[in-house]
């Protein structure tokens, strides 16, 4: 059997390791050409691919034939690994009509990305970034029970690091950043979970590995300060409340919205007598003003600079025609008006 870890930082095997009857486990030497290969035929293992398209997506830089032949060789390091001798042909590695290669979606490897797919899209399905321990609204997913919470904290664990982190191919981009979604709201949910279910270390602990990825992330921030808040951790609280205002200013440009500010007034016993659906207005109208001002600074500069430009390209153009003229009339022969004008326009 073979275990295929696709999360996490490159390894130069590709995370690729055989598993015998008896438990032995060894890694495969795969070489980095090999081990993108197996990587991009298990992320497409749905459907095999034909090797042009493979070859110009890792040699799209080279010849045809000097593309084809790198697949060739990459193909054969990658079979001589998981498909010695004493293992059929096929077994993992599908060629049909020796023009198009695929992995077997039917074969006993073990696939960390499947096995996290598997598990955590079917209770994400329809639940974006959702409110941590908020109630289910219309058109989200299920509500957890205590099953699917362990499977989903099974999942995350699978999570070691970014698909193929360190890699930075184009057909794997996309695929990172769709599993990384996953991922969030993976942690999103259980956050919701254990706080439902009075569990508070745990839903901290998952709201940080939220935050560790996303620290812009509002509702986890948020969901901290009240767990903090009903722990009696008012300085816990107020804390996690500067650090996301904090963030909120320096990358975004904004206050946080009034239900964070609530939570943090809530864990201090303040009142928030501000008029609920306002964004700080205060702060913000003086952040949008500084802005406008700035914008209109640069917009005089920029016009100063743009009618500098114009002068002296007429200038250039009145040169041109001056010197266009005499080479036409002769020297010292002034031209009529109407061709002096025809060409300064030119």
């Amino acid at each position: 059997m073979l275990e295929i870890t696709l999360f996490g930082p490159r390894r130069t095997s590709g995370g690729t390791r055989r598993v015998t009857a008896e438990g032995h486990v060894s890694t495969l030497p795969l070489p980095p050409a090999a081990a993108d290969l197996l990587a991009y035929l298990v992320l497409n293992r749905s459907l095999p691919r034909p090797r042009e398209e493979i070859a110009s997506t890792f040699w799209g830089e080279l010849p045809t034939s000097q593309a084809r032949r790198r697949l060739n060789t990459a193909l054969w390091r990658l079979r001589q690994a998981i498909e010695p001798p004493d293992t059929p042909r096929g077994t993992y590695l599908v060629i049909e009509a020796a023009e198009t290669l695929g992995f077997n979606p039917e074969s006993d490897a073990v696939i960390d990305v499947e096995r996290f797919e598997t598990t955590v899209a079917p209770l994400s399905r329809g639940c974006g970034r959702a409110l941590p321990g908020t109630a289910r609204r219309p058109g989200t997913a299920q509500e957890l029970d205590e099953e699917a919470a362990a499977q989903l904290a099974d999942a995350v664990l699978l999570y070691r690091g970014d698909l193929l982190e360190g890699t930075y191919h184009d057909w794997i981009i996309t695929e990172r950043e769709r599993l990384l979604r996953l991922y969030l709201t993976a942690l999103s949910r259980l956050v919701g979970w254990h706080r439902r279910t009075g569990d508070h270390d745990s839903a901290l602990h998952y709201a940080h590995l939220l935050l560790d990825r996303d620290p812009l992330c509002e509702d986890a921030h948020r969901a901290v300060i009240q767990i903090h808040a009903a722990a009696g951790r008012r300085t816990h609280a107020v804390r996690q409340y500067q650090m996301c205002r904090q963030l909120l200013a320096d990358e975004l440009g904004v206050d946080p919205l009034p239900e964070t500010l609530a939570a943090a007034h809530a864990a201090t016993g303040q009142e928030d007598r501000r008029q609920p659906g306002n964004r700080a207005p205060g702060n913000q109208v003086e952040a949008l003003t500084e802005r406008l001002s700035k914008a209109q600074r640069e917009l005089h500069d920029l016009t100063g600079v743009l009618t500098q430009l114009v002068t002296e390209l007429r200038e250039m153009a009145e040169s041109a025609a001056r010197r266009e003229a005499r080479l036409v009339r002769g020297p010292g022969v002034p031209p009529g008006p109407r061709r002096a004008t025809n060409i300064a326009r030119r």
